[in-house]
C-alpha cells in the first residue's frame, strides 16, 4: 500500500542561499507531484484506515525530508551561512512535516507555492537564526 502513494523524489537544488535552496526544495516537490490533491488524499486516508502505514509513510517522509534538510543545512553551514551545529537545524524535517500534516487535515486551509514560501521566511528561517532577504 506504501508503494500506492505518490512520492516526491527531490534533487538537492544549490542557489547560493539556506533561503534560495529551501525555495527550490518547494517548487520541485510540487512540480513532481502532478496532482497534490492526489497526495494529500492519500496521505489522509493513510492516516484515517491505516495506521502502520500512516507510521510507515510518516518514518519514510520524515528521513527523506530530513536527508535533504541535512544537505542544504551542511552546505549552508560551508557557506557561512549558519553556526556549524545549530540546533534548529534538527527540527527543519519535522516542521515541515507537521505543517504539511495540519494543513491537509483542515480543508478550508490554502495549500500552495505561497503557503510553503511563507513557511520557509517565517519558520523555517527564523528557527535557523535567519530572516528573509530576497
Amino acid at each position: 500500500a506504501l508503494a500506492s502513494v505518490p512520492r516526491v523524489r527531490t534533487t538537492i537544488p544549490d542557489t547560493g542561499t539556506l533561503r534560495g535552496d529551501l525555495r527550490k526544495v518547494v517548487e520541485q516537490g510540487l512540480a513532481e507531484v502532478e496532482d497534490l490533491s492526489q497526495l494529500i488524499t492519500a496521505i489522509r486516508q493513510a492516516k484515517l484506515a491505516h495506521p502502520e502505514l500512516r507510521e510507515a509513510l510518516g518514518e519514510t517522509t520524515v528521513r527523506e525530508l530530513g536527508e535533504v534538510m541535512i544537505a542544504l543545512v551542511s552546505r549552508a553551514e560551508l557557506r557561512g551561512e549558519v553556526p556549524i551545529g545549530h540546533p534548529g537545524a534538527s527540527y527543519l524535517a519535522t516542521l515541515v512535516i507537521g505543517f504539511v500534516s495540519t494543513r491537509t487535515d483542515d480543508d478550508d486551509c490554502a495549500f500552495d507555492i505561497d503557503v510553503l514560501y511563507d513557511l520557509i521566511d517565517f519558520v523555517l528561517l527564523p528557527v535557523m537564526g535567519l530572516t528573509a532577504t530576497p
